[in-house]
């Protein structure tokens, strides 16, 4: 799926849900994880962050409150 930086309110609901379940994950289930996200969401958490720490449900609001990730109807 190609990037995108505007997703439905339930498309974030999911990220923030995946995210969540990532930070408390060993390293093969987060490689997992990040998979999906951009395969079936098109969300590429490097897209948003080039940090060694990592990036977390605070991280995501943080980016949909300054405005880089938009939230969009549904069509």
């Amino acid at each position: 799926m190609e990037r995108r930086n505007g997703f439905t309110l339930q498309e974030i609901e999911l990220i923030e849900q995946l995210i969540a379940l990532k930070c408390q994950s060993d390293r093969n289930m987060q490689k997992k994880i990040r998979k999906k996200l951009r395969e079936k969401i098109g969300f590429y958490i490097e897209d948003y962050t080039n940090s060694k720490k990592g990036y977390d449900v605070d991280d995501l609001k943080e980016d949909i409150k300054n405005g880089n990730i938009q939230i969009i109807k549904e069509e």
